[in-house]
């Protein structure tokens, strides 16, 4: 199948997130999600059928991500229903187990704890989902995407970001970072990854 390539933005109040079916480079669209039909396969599907290369937009609104065609003036030829997701706060994708991860609800602190789901882009089928006891907001996976490294929440009083066994969701452990942990990013060596806290204005790494 190749590469894949991930981008993501907030765009509004929905979260976008462009996938690359092979081999090129991943272009992220901003747009607003409407109702559509179900497709008859999935577009990764597809995809590794035909061998060639595709571009997909994958758009986030609570309970429900939207898949566009990039390659066909943005025609959406999927729904993705998600129910429980409510409050999405992050999205990644494994391309190896080509895996999508929504994490949901809230940022911690007096706003609550949050909540992490696994997709199958493969089969359209949701894996599993995981409730915490600390808020949850946008996290980043690991390059060999067996790892997850979730902030705890910007309501979060602490400076903890958990990291999770991607393939259970399951906590392993825990690193520091900034105050009011928020934003995650790994580094395209793998060997870094840069913790930001809304709170704080200093980037840790």
């Amino acid at each position: 199948m190749g590469r894949r390539k991930l981008a993501i933005a907030a765009a509004g109040a929905a979260l976008g997130a462009a996938v690359l079916a092979t081999n090129g480079l991943a272009r992220l669209h901003e747009g607003q999600a409407t109702p559509a039909r179900q497709s008859a396969a999935p577009p990764l599907v597809a995809s590794r059928r035909d061998g060639a290369t595709h571009h997909y937009e994958y758009v986030f609104v609570d309970g429900t991500a939207y898949v566009y065609d990039i390659d066909h003036h943005q025609q959406l030829v999927q729904q993705l229903a998600l129910p429980d997701a409510r409050g999405i706060r992050g999205v990644a994708v494994s391309p190896q187990a080509a895996r999508l991860y929504v994490s949901y609800g809230a940022d911690g602190g007096s706003g609550g704890t949050g909540s992490l789901l696994a997709y199958d882009l493969l089969h359209d089928r949701l894996l599993w989902t995981h409730a915490y006891a600390t808020g949850i907001d946008s996290m980043a996976l690991s390059r060999d995407g067996r790892k997850i490294y979730m902030p705890t929440g910007e309501l979060s009083p602490g400076r903890v970001w958990n990291i999770l066994d991607a393939g259970t969701g399951d906590l392993e452990g825990t690193i520091e970072g900034g105050v009011g942990p928020h934003n995650t990013i790994v580094g395209l060596s793998g060997k870094l990854v840069y913790l930001g806290g809304r709170n704080d204005s200093m980037l840790y790494v």
